[in-house]
């Protein structure tokens, strides 16, 4: 060998000496060398993420990894829907549920009977899941609310009787907000 070719691959040896990271045989899963904890280092959309995986062993950090994968690819792929104002009702309901899970300030039953309100909504209302939020406008729910109403069913949402009230106050609002956030408005609550 010549000096040429040795000199980049000590260089790099020196580098991966000086780093506080070790790369492992897993793509976008590195560990930190002073903790021994395995964090996850991948790119979604041209943005790094790294998040630690809170754990030292290499089988669980795989498993986690996959899932942190999963999730932020799905987080990103969501994002663009907004962007892009090609959000569903589905999608809504997936960030207004996730939003009730982490609101400290709402009672646990309360979140039980909003998930049922929402169950309500989805069955009653067919093909609303894959609805564009942008065709969901304030008609369409007093519609709903007249063919709820003539229907007859046991269960009853609150405001479901009336328009200006409980949950179609709370899909109209959701629907709002997606619209917004699809014309560009910042949605930061």
């Amino acid at each position: 060998m010549t000096a040429s070719t040795e000199a980049p691959e000590q260089s790099q040896l020196l580098e991966e000496k000086d780093s506080p990271w070790e790369v492992s045989s897993v793509a976008n899963l590195v560990r930190w060398k002073a903790s021994k904890v395995y964090f996850a280092r991948l790119k979604v959309n041209g943005k790094l993420i790294r998040k630690s995986l809170q754990t030292k062993l290499f089988s669980v950090a795989k498993n986690r990894l996959a899932d942190l994968v999963k999730d932020e690819r799905n987080r990103a792929e969501q994002g663009e829907r907004m962007v892009n104002g090609k959000m569903l009702f589905a999608d809504a309901t997936k960030i207004y549920l996730q939003r009730l899970d982490a609101d400290p300030g709402i009672k646990p039953r309360t979140k039980v009977y909003r998930r049922e309100c929402i169950k309500a909504v989805v069955k009653t209302w067919p093909g609303i899941d894959e609805l564009d939020v942008r065709k969901i406008n304030k008609t369409a729910c007093i519609d709903w609310a007249a063919r709820f109403r003539e229907k007859g069913t046991q269960f009853k949402p609150i405001g479901a009787l009336k328009p200006h009230q409980g949950v179609m106050c709370s899909i109209w609002c959701a629907v709002e907000k997606a619209q917004e956030s699809s014309e560009g408005k910042d949605l930061t609550r």
